[in-house]
């Protein structure tokens, strides 16, 4: 396996150039651009390294597409605002988007996702320990809920207002986080009772359960069930398709 020094742990600003195409492009410039978001766990900086789940996948892709291709291509990495994943990938600054995006009929509208990196994710409210179990959609009329307007959390609760409405009952009221909060800083606003609810991953909520107080996952109601969480790219881009895929079945069969 090829030893050098690999730029996977290397963090680049936005570029100011913007292209397109599929991977022939990608190798034309000896790069593959990935776009991530801060996300404790899965993308963070420790002293200016990066680390994370998400900084050891692509470290691996690294030299699975060294040993596919027979080429060196850099992975650049490239942090960006969460609700700019998708428009900056579209638009050229990126050929791939690795941030734990659940994958959604609304955004398989614009770009293509790979085969799924987690399967079976539920959607959970998570509030204080202190209120009570959420059960049935009724208890959720009129109640205050706080989602980034870019995450499928927010497509998941207009679902749940809509069935509300429908019932002839009010929706719940949805307020905007900012796009660069992070998941344990809305856990911590909601521990010091700053906001009242909020919505997570299942697999996100269950780390965090394990290493903070107070907080309640409200597994009896989850909002989406049979979830499924990927990299994606840009539209008609087969040959990154093919090559990002086999990666995965590849690293699925490993672990």
């Amino acid at each position: 396996m090829w030893q050098g020094h690999s730029l996977a742990f290397e963090v680049a600003p936005l570029p100011p150039e913007k292209y397109t195409g599929d991977l022939p492009v990608m190798q034309e410039h000896g790069t593959i651009r990935v776009l991530v978001a801060a996300d404790l766990g899965f993308y963070y900086l420790d002293r200016g390294r990066p680390k994370g789940m998400t900084s050891e996948m692509l470290l691996l892709f690294e030299q699975f597409v060294l040993a596919q291709t027979q080429q060196h291509l850099r992975i650049q990495i490239i942090p960006v605002p969460r609700d700019q994943l998708l428009p900056r990938l579209i638009a050229g600054f990126g050929d791939i988007a690795a941030a734990n995006l659940t994958i959604t009929a609304k955004r398989e509208q614009q770009v293509t996702f790979s085969t799924p990196i987690i399967k079976d994710i539920q959607e959970l409210f998570i509030t204080h320990a202190m209120e009570d179990p959420i059960t049935n959609i009724n208890q959720l009329s009129e109640k205050s809920v706080w989602v980034r307007a870019s995450s499928s959390y927010y497509q998941s609760v207009r679902r749940i207002n809509q069935q509300l409405t429908d019932a002839g009952r009010e929706p719940m009221y949805v307020h905007f986080l900012e796009e660069t909060l992070q998941d344990y800083e809305m856990l911590r606003m909601i521990q010091e009772g700053l906001i009242p609810m909020t919505v997570l991953d299942s697999h996100k909520a269950e780390f965090w359960d394990l290493v903070t107080d107070n907080l309640q996952i409200h597994y009896e109601f989850p909002i989406r069930e049979n979830g499924a969480i990927g990299w994606c790219f840009r539209q008609q881009s087969p040959k990154l398709a093919k090559l990002v895929d086999a990666f995965i079945e590849k690293t699925a069969e490993v672990h």
